[in-house]
């Protein structure tokens, strides 16, 4: 299947550079896939469309800061993007400029405030280099917590410290991603207490968003395509809630891609019936044809082009043509896309 199956046109304006205010009043397209209807509504209104006792499956993770900005002795610019920690001085990043981060340079950088840093690189698979910080007084992350800022999106225009929680869901609890599971964003604690009011259920798990989540796809047919592995959480309490909710056919809802991909993946691999907390990485990664085991009502925003994300969501709704009418009619009504855009729900 060609990657250009998933492309459209977005011109500029459609880009959401701040979320709704308050971040519940978005606007919300709803799917109903039996019939292939679309109505508009609001975020906040959600529950009008939910079933009875629905489950809402949420991604508690919260967003560190991840990026690293500075100078070179020269003047020139550079810039870490943080993936993961593999020790109390060393990480697996994204560079930029890569010419001057090739494998076995000992490179001195400058921060903002004149601190410097002497970073030894490792070769490390694809885009991604392995960094030792050789005279780090204090472990890495805590580096990147005092000096590093949020890593807002390319297409954010807005400085990351006038955002605050902009770019956290108001459940955000474990640190570890480096970047927002955007549906999250919409619900205020309002709308949470609404939905519970109503006899609608949250349970949380935990994906660590990463490369896996906002990487394009680069290959020409999607079947080509590997997704990174992500680490994901899932406590006892939750596997037993949504175990139980199959078992009285209760309707599953996920909020966002990353508790998509989770819940997918312990139903594909059993480990939806661990009497214990599940801990591993997975690279699930959610295309045609695909059998969904957990996943009953999906609610999502509107993704970038040519992205596992999207081909995810026309994968859920089952029918490619129809998803990016779907994206056509949400041009026509001004909806927003992206990171701070508006919302999609998908009913059965």
């Amino acid at each position: 299947m060609d990657i250009s199956l998933f492309d459209f046109t977005l011109p500029q304006h459609y880009i959401a550079q701040r979320p709704a205010e308050p971040r519940d009043h978005a606007k919300l397209m709803v799917i109903k896939k039996s019939d292939k209807t679309i109505t508009h509504s609001t975020v906040k209104d959600i529950g009008k469309f939910l079933p009875d006792n629905t489950l809402i499956v949420r991604n508690n993770t919260k967003v560190i800061k991840a990026r690293l900005k500075g100078t070179f002795s020269t003047g020139g610019k550079w810039e870490i993007f943080f993936l993961s920690q593999r020790s109390k001085k060393s990480c697996m990043a994204l560079i930029k400029p890569g010419k001057k981060f090739k494998a076995g340079n000992l490179v001195s950088l400058f921060l903002p405030n004149g601190r410097e840093l002497l970073v030894q690189v490792r070769e490390a698979a694809g885009m991604e280099r392995e960094l030792v910080f050789l005279n780090l007084a204090e472990p890495i992350g805590e580096l990147f917590s005092k000096e590093g800022e949020l890593p807002l999106p390319p297409y954010v225009d807005a400085n990351p410290e006038e955002m605050g929680e902009s770019y956290q869901t108001t459940y955000a609890k474990v640190d570890g991603s480096v970047a927002a599971p955007t549906a999250g964003l919409h619900f205020t604690k309002e709308l949470t207490s609404s939905l519970d009011a109503m006899g609608h259920d949250f349970v949380d798990i935990t994906l660590h968003v990463g490369l896996g989540t906002f990487l394009p796809i680069q290959t020409e047919n999607i079947l080509d395509h590997t997704l990174h592995h992500e680490e994901y959480f899932v406590g006892c309490n939750s596997l037993t809630a949504m175990r139980d909710a199959k078992l009285e056919k209760r309707p599953i809802m996920t909020v966002g891609t990353t508790s998509t991909r989770v819940t997918e993946h312990i139903f594909k691999t059993g480990e939806i019936d661990s009497k214990e907390d599940i801990h591993g990485k997975s690279g699930l990664y959610i295309h045609p044809p695909f059998d969904f085991k957990g996943v009953d009502i999906l609610m999502t925003n509107f993704h970038l082009p040519k992205t596992s994300l999207l081909v995810l969501v026309s994968t859920f709704i089952g029918d490619r043509e129809f998803t990016l009418k779907a994206y056509e009619e949400a041009k026509q009504h001004d909806y927003r896309f992206y990171s701070f855009g508006d919302a999609m729900l998908i009913l059965p």
